[in-house]
């Protein structure tokens, strides 16, 4: 069978952090939505990605074994890439051939034959897509995703279902030292080539730990559930990290972080606070660097998407920074800023709560970051990780380069 999962006309929502990767790829609790959505298939299938045409030779490097934007669409099962459904979900879909199933007027998922569907998809830098109202739909209830700060505010519960469903039970392995507290064993799962010094708390009384291979968790750190670290991770002494964190492959964290996510390869190695908040890859945040994630007044916070400020519907937003962006020392964000790829930030007091992509400066103002200075940079710090930047992305940030140039006008 045939499977095409695919992005919408709806990417703009997810920005910044979807520049340098599909919208599927997005953490959804332990594992991308893609990752979570293919777990549910039954049976051989072939998978099709379809993606924003400027991602499509980045998305084809990360997944060599999928086809990506094919030029002719054959019938097959359609997934949309920022929704999560179920095994039930995906059965009466493939029971209803050529029953569109939408939710909130998105089309959500559906068997189509290959006519139909290139009548509906128009592959471009932005995905085109139209539904066509003589064709049957009918209702469905997945996990639907419509902004980008909507994520952390769900990873805890994510955590937990990831959990049952991926690990099942506790497991304790690699090295432990004695005087380590952990709470909850049957919901703790550490696995082979771990290192846990002493001091430290793993409490999973409210919701499962998972700590990949050769992760390493420094002393006297606590790690509150839901919470998973990622492969060869390494916690800071005295760390505090609290529920609905997920930290990425290769990361260093230490301070305090709460509710946050952070892609692979991306640093909060001191003191300083960041909650509810999306991190790409890539990412360094210096000492004391801390966002608010709560208004004094309690209110809902406004976040900057698709070019205005919108109510998020939370009390709790954090920063949200797209890859190979950093700060510098004592850093300030205000509640809900968004900051693009490839920034430089730095100065005392607040910046603006929407920085564009590869803007130098801060509160006292801002000039673009050059584009071979930045590249010299991500070079340099790839290199430290022994990773090399290949040349496909390279092209994909000197495009996003050149898309955002227009916001930076100051």
């Amino acid at each position: 069978m045939r499977v095409y999962i695919f992005e919408d006309n709806t990417t703009n929502n997810f920005l910044p952090i979807v520049y340098t990767r599909a919208v599927f790829e997005l953490k959804a609790g332990i594992k991308n939505i893609l990752e979570k959505n293919l777990s549910n298939l039954e049976g051989e299938t072939d998978i099709v990605l379809i993606v924003r045409e400027y991602l499509k030779d980045v998305v084809a490097q990360r997944y060599p074994d999928y086809e990506i934007n094919p030029n002719t669409f054959e019938d097959g099962l359609w997934i949309n890439g920022r929704m999560l459904f179920s095994k039930e979900d995906i059965k009466k879909a493939l029971d209803n051939k050529n029953t569109v199933y939408m939710v909130r007027g998105a089309f959500a998922i559906g068997y189509l034959d290959g006519k139909t569907a290139s009548s509906m998809f128009k592959i471009a830098d932005e995905i085109e897509l139209k539904v066509d109202s003589a064709i049957n739909t009918g209702g469905i209830n997945p996990v639907v995703y419509n902004y980008f700060f909507e994520f952390p505010l769900r990873t805890a519960e994510s955590i937990k279902e990831d959990f049952e469903k991926f690990y099942t039970k506790g497991e304790i392995k690699g090295k432990i030292y004695e005087n380590v507290t952990i709470l909850n064993k049957d919901k703790v799962f550490i696995a082979e080539d771990v290192v846990i010094k002493p001091g430290v708390v793993l409490d999973a009384e409210e919701g499962p730990i998972v700590i990949e291979k050769g992760a390493k968790v420094m002393a006297n750190a606590v790690i509150e559930g839901p919470c998973f670290v990622g492969e060869k991770a390494t916690i800071k002494i005295g760390a505090k990290i609290y529920e609905g964190t997920h930290i990425g492959p290769v990361c260093k964290i230490g301070g305090e972080v709460d509710a946050a996510i952070f892609h692979g390869y991306s640093n909060k190695q001191h003191e300083g606070f960041i909650g509810h908040a999306y991190i790409g890859e890539w990412v360094n945040i210096g000492a004391d660097t801390n966002n608010s994630d709560l208004k004094n007044n309690y209110s809902n916070v406004k976040v900057w998407v698709n070019g205005q400020f919108i109510n998020s519907g939370s009390m709790f937003v954090g920063l949200t920074m797209g890859d190979h962006s950093k700060t510098g020392i004592n850093t300030m964000f205000n509640t809900g800023t968004v900051v693009g790829v490839g920034c430089n930030i730095f100065g005392s007091d607040y910046p603006p709560k929407y920085i564009p992509s590869f803007a130098w400066g801060g509160a006292n103002g801002f000039v673009e970051y050059r584009f071979d200075k930045m590249i010299e940079t991500a070079r340099a710090v790839m290199a430290r990780r022994k990773k090399t930047l290949s040349d496909k992305e390279y092209n994909l940030l000197k495009y996003i380069f050149e898309k955002t140039k227009p916001e930076r006008s100051w």
